[in-house]
């Protein structure tokens, strides 16, 4: 044993999907995983990754059991504009999905499902708008190991 502590895949992935948008948009620094107190207007535009559901296919029968575990991974991207929000909110989705087709993580693939319409939010003097992307990650494990991503 290394005494190295481990993290569930879930934690692993939320990490690294922040590890690989850090500068690679607009909102470059601002990019955060489970925050759940509010953005200062100095911090947009800004980036939010968190994971919803989890769904878990058993692919073996044999203990441990292979499991397809297929995660949802949510990113919400905060920007403000004087005009044209609705682009600049656009752009920074561009950014994202670009930057995410070329990062290696513990998931064995990481599609984008869907995008949210764009929600109006207060955070400064300026319109705000939030926009959620989508995504769902397939990672696989062993039944008797949730932090080792196969």
């Amino acid at each position: 044993d290394s005494g190295e502590t481990m993290s569930h895949v879930r934690q692993q992935l939320r990490s690294q999907i922040v590890v690989a948008l850090l500068g690679q948009t607009s909102a470059v620094n601002n990019v955060f995983t489970n925050r759940s107190y509010p953005l200062a207007q100095s911090e947009l535009p800004a980036l939010i990754v968190f994971t919803e559901t989890e769904e878990i296919q058993n692919t073996t029968i044999s203990d441990p059991v292979e499991q397809l575990r297929s995660v949802d991974l949510r990113i919400n991207a905060y920007v403000e504009a004087i005009s044209g929000v609705e682009n600049v909110a656009d752009s920074l989705c561009v950014d994202v999905e670009k930057a995410l087709a070329q990062t290696n993580t513990i998931a064995r693939s990481i599609t984008l499902e869907g995008t949210s319409g764009m929600r109006p939010n207060v955070i400064g003097e300026a319109p705000v708008m939030e926009v959620t992307m989508s995504f769902l990650a397939h990672i696989v494990t062993l039944s008797d190991d949730p932090e080792t991503a196969l």
